[in-house]
């Protein structure tokens, strides 16, 4: 039997909300992309594909992913992704619907005086409820989080995970300046200015992750290695200026090409020298 395409899902409000109540904005749009997409190919997608709708650095959407996998949201096979739980409302959508199509092949809705004959029990997709390849809740599966928009005849109870979901606690200080020192700084190529480094250091992990940071300074310094140092961006300003939110650089975007300095790279030396070394008197 082919795979039915699902074009029509229930979305039960409640359990989406409480099921993704307690994720970073980021997280919630990767994982709504993710079950679409699970939905839309009918089971597991390339992990590339999610670059397609999701305009977002690279290394924020790679993080956001790993978080989603880490706490059982989706699951990575190889290259790609799926989610359990879409996995199994799929399961159920087309089970419903072979259902309804072999009762159909019987004779239909069976009416009350011929139920005994053909010995069916009422077709699920044909009593009061509408056929649709859609979620439809059970005792056996309370924590619905993707499906069809209507309207619940009694109140969701909140899925018990939702309550084991903690918000993540914000990092101390002293934190963040520990793994300044241990990952951040170490990945830095042009260890210079490091005291006024951390200050930035500091003020950017408000916006983002370690992770995010730590990558970006690994390709930037790989970038301009071998290249002439009085061009490289000190690692304050590179922090000041969310260079981590740069596409994977190469020595002509960073103005290094052909051993001859672009006019920004130019300028951003110039910056440097005129501020960070003033003429002595």
């Amino acid at each position: 039997m082919n795979a039915e395409k699902v074009r029509h899902i229930d979305l039960y409000p409640d359990e989406w909300l409480a099921g993704t109540a307690q994720m970073e904005p980021v997280d919630v749009g990767v994982y709504w992309t993710a079950c679409a997409l699970v939905y839309s190919h009918g089971g597991a997608f390339e992990e590339t594909e999610l670059k397609r709708f999701l305009k977002c650095h690279g290394l924020t959407l790679r993080a956001a992913t790993d978080r989603l996998v880490k706490v059982g949201k989706l699951t990575r096979i190889g290259t790609k992704i799926t989610s359990e739980r879409c996995e199994n409302e799929l399961r159920k959508s087309r089970e419903r619907i072979e259902k309804a199509r072999e009762n159909g092949k019987k004779g239909g809705r069976p009416t009350a005086e011929s139920k005994d004959i053909n010995g069916l029990e009422k077709p699920n997709g044909l009593s009061s409820e509408k056929l649709t390849t859609n979620y439809q809740p059970s005792e056996e599966d309370p924590n619905g989080s993707i499906g069809q928009i209507t309207a619940a005849a009694e109140p969701v109870e909140e899925p018990a995970e939702a309550s084991a979901i903690k918000p993540p606690k914000a990092p101390s200080k002293a934190q963040i300046e520990e793994e300044f020192k241990a990952a951040f700084w170490p990945a830095c190529l042009h260890k210079v200015g490091k005291q006024d480094a951390l200050k930035q250091y500091v003020i950017a992990r408000k916006k983002v992750s370690m992770e995010i940071l730590v990558e970006g300074m690994k390709l930037y310094s790989e970038t301009i290695a071998g290249t002439d140092p009085q061009f490289w961006l000190h690692p304050e300003r590179w922090l000041s200026k969310r260079r981590w939110t740069d596409e994977k650089p190469t020595a002509q975007t960073w103005g290094y090409g052909n051993g001859r300095q672009s006019a920004h790279a130019a300028e951003t030396a110039a910056f440097d020298a005129v501020t960070r070394y003033p003429t002595i008197q």
